[in-house]
């Protein structure tokens, strides 16, 4: 007879631990790195951002005047903005941060699903902010780090 000799089952035991915890740990690393790069996919920000979109419409130069530029935001999302900020960026490509407040001077907050009248601020004290052609766009954003992708831009072709 032939005598076979074989692993012992201690370290059979051990192998296959050994090596279903490197598999794990190789499915583990793929689906974060996977699921992370989708989630900045959808939302432009990460998973907080997923919830929140922003888009602009009726900006009215009747309702605006030298210093304050009229226009309705709304939040296309279901999460709360808490904060918006605008970027006015003159026809000399020069550009400056503001605020967008609400029609009473507050910063402006919107909740999912909302839309109300706004007042972007008019950073410089050489133009009229009203005079459409002293400035080339305005790109509205999310104030807040993890969502600062929630973005939307007009120009001046998109007040009336």
């Amino acid at each position: 007879m032939m005598n076979k000799k074989g692993i012992s089952p201690l370290i059979a035991t051990i192998l296959l631990i050994a090596i279903t915890i490197v598999i794990g740990a190789l499915i583990t690393a793929w689906s974060t790195t996977y699921v992370s790069s989708q989630t900045q996919m959808v939302g432009g920000g990460g998973a907080a951002c997923v919830y929140v979109g922003l888009r602009s419409s009726n900006c009215n130069l009747n309702q605006s005047n030298a210093t304050h530029l009229y226009l309705i935001i709304e939040n296309t999302g279901t999460r709360s903005i808490s904060e918006i900020k605008a970027t006015v960026q003159l026809a000399t490509g020069e550009k400056k941060l503001t605020n967008v407040s609400d029609t009473d001077g507050r910063i402006l907050t919107l909740d999912g699903q909302e839309a109300k009248p706004a007042y972007i601020v008019n950073p410089f004290t050489t133009i009229n902010i009203n005079n459409t052609n002293q400035w080339n766009s305005i790109t509205l954003w999310v104030y807040n780090p993890s969502c600062s992708e929630v973005k939307w831009s007009l120009s001046p072709n998109d007040c009336q």
